[in-house]
């Protein structure tokens, strides 16, 4: 296991919240941070000094958007491509 630092954030971009997750991967500490704070604007997770991912409301609510969608929504995937419909 291995140890990460949850921050949540206020309005203004300040901590408000300082917590401490034990979990054995990146992509699992990113899901206990947002089943623990549901209700926070923004949350960051943070091994030592890296960034390990920034989850706004809407993440937290209802998980990452996944990075074919934003491709698709952002126009980056070509037609042809497994991510575009």
């Amino acid at each position: 296991m291995t140890a990460y630092r949850l921050y949540c954030l206020d309005g203004a971009g300040h901590i408000s919240l300082a917590d401490w997750i034990e979990a054995a991967s990146d992509a699992e500490a990113l899901a206990e941070a947002r089943q623990l704070k549901k209700d926070a604007l923004q949350c960051e997770v943070w091994q030592g000094d890296r960034l390990v991912g920034s989850l706004d409301k809407h993440a937290i609510r209802h998980g990452p958007t996944p990075l074919s969608q934003l491709r698709r929504e952002s126009g980056q995937c070509q037609p042809g491509h497994p991510g575009h419909r």
